[in-house]
């Protein structure tokens, strides 16, 4: 009789404890989901702002650029600030900005925030976002409540390697002096993002824009 009174209490102490924990995890799952649920509210949703601009030929730095990035932009305002512009700098800044944005896809906040897409000729733009969109861009996932997990590429650096200035057809118009633009790549991680990269730009009205970019063969 002795032996069955203390197996009774023993497994009502257990059965005690199991409803504690229960209950302490039914606890910790709900604060997790409150937690959760205010973070994933409209009002907490991440904003990108322009922090600085290059007016007269549509350029923005927003606030979610890499360090990288910024001082690239720094350098095109100054590019664009000299009488005459130098062209050749031009361009190859605009490569430089071109490939170190589109390349960066951990400050993306979702798979249609396209980088690069203000250095692009203007008729080939929404191609060109379709072709992102279907590539890399299309594994990228939203980031708009700062909470995503996936592991991105951050361009360090972007070198230029070789510019030469050739014709360049488009449509039914040939461009004598695009520049022909090959440049290295750098990133804070290797995560086998394309370290070598092909740019064609051309002049268009007073800016210099992208008109091809490609891996090297």
């Amino acid at each position: 009789t002795i032996y069955m009174v203390i197996t009774l209490k023993k497994g009502k102490t257990i059965r005690n404890i199991l409803f504690v924990l229960i209950l302490l995890g039914a606890i910790a799952y709900s604060g997790y989901n409150m937690y959760s649920g205010l973070k994933r509210t409209p009002g907490n949703v991440k904003k990108v702002q322009t922090i600085d601009n290059i007016d007269s030929f549509g350029y923005t730095l927003n606030d979610n650029a890499t360090k990288y990035y910024k001082t690239l932009f720094g350098e095109l305002k100054k590019i664009l600030s000299t009488n005459p512009i130098d062209e050749k700098e031009y361009a190859q800044k605009v490569s430089q900005l071109f490939v170190a944005d589109l390349f960066t896809l951990d400050n993306k906040l979702t798979s249609s925030d396209i980088g690069g897409l203000e250095y692009v000729y203007s008729d080939f733009r929404d191609d060109f976002i379709s072709i992102a969109q279907s590539s890399m861009y299309g594994s990228v996932k939203s980031n708009i409540y700062g909470d995503r997990k996936q592991e991105l590429p951050e361009v360090t650096e972007v070198s230029i390697t070789d510019v030469k200035n050739n014709s360049f057809k488009i449509k039914d118009k040939t461009i004598d002096n695009a520049y022909y633009i090959t440049v290295e790549i750098k990133y804070k991680k290797d995560l086998s993002y394309p370290t070598k990269y092909n740019l064609v730009l051309v002049k268009n009205d007073k800016k210099i824009e992208v008109v091809k970019a490609n891996e090297p063969k």
